[in-house]
């Protein structure tokens, strides 16, 4: 645990005056938006098969939910009244017949997030810890730990399970307790490399170890291992994750990345962990003084990427909402219009622009749902879409995302998001490029990936390309063996020519593509290639070292 100050806590504000994080919007995660979700499923769902409330409310007894419900309970879940409960979740994707724990993993990362309590165990596992279910939780959790500690595979829904049981039972005491270990490095190694509803299934259960009495330093000492080392290739995710947990150790491990960070990537993972560590005040008051003195040293730094140099100018905003911009700062302020908007206005682009895309796309996504069905007004949409793409902290758009995606607004927003990535004044803004791309990264299909594929090829700009590489291996569908050697190809000369960080940080987001889609004979290749860059042949060679039983079980939902 590391407890020495940080280097740059010698410079900027004395230490004496402590930062306090503002209580604002930012906070703010509105309960009803739960109940929205579950109303736009069942309003556009299925094709509009369970539009009429009533028909819901006799259909909703069975399978997860057990008793009888009617038209004016269901109409309390879905208008924020009251929260509903793991089984109606359960229920409604049965009905609606959506994957298992596409609405349930969801929301609960969602309200973890957020500082909102998660659906909580079933109600088998509130009543007492003793008798039959007590028998019957631990040795299902037996056998689970067996399958885990093994090579045998693991499911998205099996480690759902194992880590809901493990949280009903917070005291649980494992022998040896080395299995704690194994338990959280096996899954946090799968959760790095999964995608879609397994990633979701696993980084909630992920979530969920974080906050366990037993489990939690287990945990945070896999994430601090990951991010500490430097031949990993996840860089952003195994600090950032370390948001949930107000364990001290927790905390340490995220302002050290601020002050000696393994590489910039895990910086921007630390940056993006402070953002939900003010929100739940994890920081203590000698905490904030040295995380306010860390970020202003950062924006000082002219070699900082401009994706963290935005998270640091709202981590200021956030710590000093009141107070004037000081010297320097203001200075370099000046010379960077974007820094001076999300200082002031929190935006990632002015409010007229913002809401004339927003209306846009709303407008598009609105149109093509079922006409009969139109007397359902979402007043919510717009401003989930707005969340999604102009917010400037990623985690708050990932999020919005996230929701969005799990209804049956995607295809349309993917299409409506990709038309707007097209215009000049979206493509002519490094941040409103990334954040348009990270919207199509849940939401982009077969319909997209052209588009992806040809801002990859750089005919648009450098920085559309480096953000399309890392989205590119998130997108339904696949692109060509074609495709991928032409491009490896066309970087690997232009970084031969001119040695560009830009091109090599194109080449090592196409070999996260390849690695998260599990093309090995590309990777492979790509090692035995000499022409391209070393680092990019040792990322090559990290996705084929990853044991197969690992690789094959992050795939599964």
């Amino acid at each position: 645990m590391e407890t020495a100050p940080s280097a740059r806590s010698s410079g900027g504000r004395p230490h004496g005056s402590a930062r306090i994080p503002r209580a604002g919007t930012e906070a703010v995660f509105p309960k009803d938006r739960i109940g929205w979700l579950l109303r736009a499923n069942r309003v556009y769902g299925q094709g509009g098969r369970w539009f009429r409330l009533t028909s819901f409310a006799e259909a909703f007894q069975g399978g997860s939910f057990l008793k009888p419900v009617d038209a004016s309970r269901i109409s309390r879940w879905e208008n924020g009244g009251s929260p509903p409960s793991l089984a109606v979740l359960r229920r409604y994707e049965e009905l609606l017949e959506l994957p298992r724990n596409t609405l349930v993993s969801t929301v609960e990362m969602t309200m973890r997030y957020y500082g909102i309590n998660a659906l909580g165990p079933s109600p088998r596992h509130a009543q007492s810890e003793n008798g039959q279910d007590r028998d019957r939780d631990l040795d299902r959790l037996e056998a689970l730990f067996d399958r885990l500690c093994s090579t045998t595979l693991m499911s998205g829904s099996e480690w759902d399970e194992i880590c809901r049981l493990l949280s009903a039972h917070p005291h649980l005491v494992l022998v040896p307790r080395s299995r704690w270990d194994t338990l959280a490095e096996r899954l946090l190694a799968e959760t790095i490399i999964s995608a879609g509803n397994a990633w979701r299934q696993r980084f909630e259960a992920f979530n969920r170890l974080l906050d366990h009495p037993m489990a939690r330093r287990a945990a945070i000492a896999a994430c601090a291992t990951l991010a500490r080392d430097k031949s990993c290739q996840i860089f952003v995710e195994p600090i950032s994750v370390l948001d949930i947990s107000e364990h001290p150790d927790a905390v340490l491990h995220v302002l050290a990345q601020l002050d000696d960070p393994t590489n910039d990537r895990v910086l921007y993972g630390a940056l993006l962990a402070c953002f939900r560590k003010l929100r739940q005040r994890h920081f203590s008051e000698a905490d904030l003084v040295r995380l306010g003195n860390s970020v202003e040293q950062l924006l000082t730094e002219p070699a900082l990427a401009e994706e963290s140099r935005l998270l640091a100018a709202e981590l200021t905003r956030l710590l000093d909402p009141a107070e004037p911009v000081a010297g320097q700062l203001r200075l370099m302020l000046a010379a960077h219009p974007l820094l001076h908007r999300i200082l002031v206005d929190g935006r990632l682009a002015s409010a007229t622009t913002t809401g004339l895309a927003v209306q846009r796309i709303v407008d598009v996504v609105l149109a093509s749902q079922t006409r009969e069905l139109a007397s359902f007004e979402d007043h919510t949409l717009p401003l989930m879409v707005d969340q999604m793409l102009f917010h400037p902290s990623f985690d708050v758009r990932l999020y919005a995302t996230a929701m969005l995606a799990a209804t049956p607004y995607r295809q349309e927003l993917a299409a409506a998001i990709a038309t707007e990535l097209r215009r000049p004044a979206v493509l002519g803004s490094q941040a409103l490029t990334h954040a348009f791309l990270g919207g199509l990264r849940q939401l982009g299909g077969p319909a997209e990936r052209p588009l992806v594929e040809w801002l990859v090829s750089g005919r648009a700009t450098p920085w559309a390309a480096e953000s399309a590489a890392g989205v590119i291996g998130h997108l339904d569908g696949v692109s060509s063996e074609r495709f991928w050697r032409t491009e490896i190809t066309r970087y690997s000369a232009a970084w031969r020519r001119t040695r560009s960080d830009g091109a090599a940080r194109v080449l090592h987001g196409l070999i996260y593509a390849l690695g998260i889609t599990r093309q090995h004979v590309l990777l492979a290749s790509i090692i035995n290639d000499g022409q391209c860059p070393a680092t990019v042949r040792a990322a090559a060679t990290w996705w084929l070292n990853i044991p197969e039983f690992i690789t094959r079980s992050a795939a599964l939902e």
